[in-house]
């Protein structure tokens, strides 16, 4: 039953105590100007096929706040070779950049620098890393639950692309796209230079002031 009108009612998350997870707020007003009542349960509205493909064909783009959305919204921050670690802000129930693409052998750290603090000072905010994708010879990853300033890495060394979320909030969502870099032929190149040592250009050096020696001689002889 909702509370009397005026009255206002806090709800904390599912899971966990008072002192973590979501909180949200009712307001009852019966002067609220608002649209016919409808039915709203723990997962929200629930809309009707037509219903759906109505609000995606009007929409310019979709955004999810704490997820995934469409391009150029969440577009992958690009890290390079060069690029050993990479750190991921874990803050307002979202990830921080949500998406990167990497390099093989590099490191992603998460640091969970939520804090959440409503009216009296309720603490939430615990979160984690766990996958929802991952190569078939290898685990699916997982990392601890995290409370405020602690952190938690991991070294991808594989190419995919791997998609996680948080277990206590599931519509967290995240990607690390590990990949190598393009320019292997310079990587060759430059991978081949260094196996020929230092000695090879003055050797080349030296063949090429034989050879016009030689052509020298040989014009003054004709």
């Amino acid at each position: 039953m909702p509370p009397d009108e005026g009255a206002y009612t806090m709800l904390t998350h599912a899971v966990g105590s008072t002192n973590r997870g979501a909180i949200g707020l009712i307001v009852v007003d019966n002067k609220a100007d608002l649209p016919p009542h409808r039915t709203i349960l723990a997962d929200g509205p629930s809309f009707n096929e037509a219903e759906m493909r109505g609000y995606i064909a009007d929409a310019t783009r979709v955004i999810a706040p704490f997820g995934i959305g469409t391009h150029p919204k969440d577009e992958a921050v690009v890290y390079g070779p060069e690029t050993k670690e990479v750190k991921v802000s874990i803050i307002e129930n979202s990830f921080s950049p949500k998406v990167v693409k990497v390099a093989p052998g590099t490191t992603v750290t998460w640091t969970n620098d939520d804090v959440f603090t409503y009216m009296a000072g309720e603490y939430a905010g615990i979160n984690n890393v766990a996958g929802t994708s991952a190569p078939e010879n290898r685990d699916g990853l997982v990392g601890p639950l995290l409370a405020h300033g602690e952190s938690f890495s991991y070294t991808f060394d594989q190419e995919w692309t791997y998609d996680y979320t948080c277990t206590p909030h599931p519509y967290m969502k995240g990607r690390v796209i590990v990949e190598a870099p393009d320019d292997q032929l310079g990587t060759a190149g430059a991978a081949g230079k260094a196996a020929l040592g230092p000695w090879v250009l003055p050797l080349i050096g030296l063949c090429l002031l034989l050879a016009t020696a030689s052509l020298v001689v040989r014009r003054k002889q004709s």
